[in-house]
């Protein structure tokens, strides 16, 4: 038993809906994300005796849920948009209109995206998480960025304040 490991259900309880947002972010179905996130916990569960000491359990948990999602959008093949925010009209318009443009990228671009401009990880957790270098992940965050930028100035995204609280 490694006492270093983290609590498992205070982990479950800390970050469950970050890993859900994460998880709707990227296949943009409620009932999908519900899906991968029980299936990132569960897989959680049954890896959390190889936690590693030195390893950060919240990059743990996305590093998990990643590949859940990742095999998830494979077998699914899934590509829909977002489930409707609550927020007022107008928020309501811009944000799915963003999350809409956001859910056209490809997914490389995507889930680096939603990780550190959404949920907060930095470039360096990143990478840890889905495995590539941190200047991929830079790469993936500036392109993915350019061509949100080039939509929004095409008159495909309003602009404005985007508020992407629950």
């Amino acid at each position: 038993m490694n006492n270093l490991r983290p609590d498992f259900r205070r982990l479950h309880e800390e970050h469950l809906d970050s890993v859900y947002r994460y998880s709707l972010r990227l296949c943009g179905n409620s009932s999908d994300a519900e899906d991968i996130t029980q299936d990132t916990f569960l897989a959680a569960f049954r890896a959390i005796d190889g936690f590693r000491a030195e390893a950060n359990p919240k990059t743990w948990l996305f590093a998990i849920a990643h590949r859940t999602a990742i095999r998830y959008l494979r077998r699914k093949k899934l590509f829909s948009i977002f489930a409707e925010p609550k927020a007022s009209d107008q928020d309501i318009v811009g944000r799915v209109a963003l999350e809409e443009q956001i859910q056209r990228l490809p997914l490389k671009q995507r889930e680096c995206l939603v990780l550190v401009k959404l949920e907060g990880f930095s470039s360096e957790e990143v990478a840890e998480i889905v495995s590539i270098p941190v200047g991929t992940v830079k790469n993936r965050i500036h392109e993915g960025m350019k061509v949100l930028r080039r939509r929004m100035l095409a008159g495909d995204v309003p602009t404005g304040e985007i508020n992407y609280e629950k």
